[in-house]
């Protein structure tokens, strides 16, 4: 979503977003919250915002808890994307790709 926003770079707002939330809610599980499950049942009440059978769910499978440190966000090893699981190394060579392409 950050992609259309003149200055931001995507990916990297959500970093500063997460900081920004942390020091507002004063904690980084709350910050977490806000941007994960909360949204999600704003979004489509039910069905987004949890991890169960017949809910949609895209995840960040990430090596550290984020809860002690929000850095850990950015060490995350796979993505799992309407029931597809990518391992870093796949996203990172189409970044790679892409980027390569639009040079």
């Amino acid at each position: 979503t950050d992609v259309v926003m003149p200055y931001v770079v995507p990916g990297e707002s959500l970093h500063l977003q997460l900081a920004m939330l942390s020091d507002a809610f004063g904690s980084n599980e709350a910050a977490l919250a806000a941007a994960t499950q909360v949204n999600g049942r704003h979004v489509d009440r039910g069905r987004i915002g949890r991890i169960a059978v017949g809910h949609f769910a895209n995840l960040l499978i990430l090596r550290r808890d984020p809860r002690s440190d929000l850095a850990a966000v950015k060490d995350w090893s796979f993505l799992l994307v309407v029931a597809r699981m990518y391992e870093r190394g796949q996203i990172e060579a189409a970044v790679t790709s892409y980027g390569q392409h639009f040079r």
